[in-house]
């Protein structure tokens, strides 16, 4: 029950921290919490919000739709 508690804890964290900063201050925020550096799984989710981050700030920077490009290999 306490490794649940210390996982949620964590995810609130990580959400606090994912909506207050911006992407620079994301890196070196996230390089601080000792929990993620000790999991292979949290690093992995850090790396999609970064991109989810990047895409939320390009998209504030550019209002227009987003382009999808889809290349098919035959």
């Amino acid at each position: 029950m306490e490794r649940g508690l210390e996982r949620t804890n964590l995810a609130f964290r990580l959400a606090d921290i994912f909506r207050s900063l911006t992407s620079q201050r994301l890196d070196v925020a996230f390089k601080t919490t000792q929990e993620i550096q000790r999991s292979k799984a949290d690093k992995v989710v850090v790396i999609e919000m970064f991109h989810v981050k990047s895409y939320e700030e390009t998209y504030m920077l550019d209002k227009s739709y987003p382009t999808t490009v889809r290349i098919f290999h035959v």
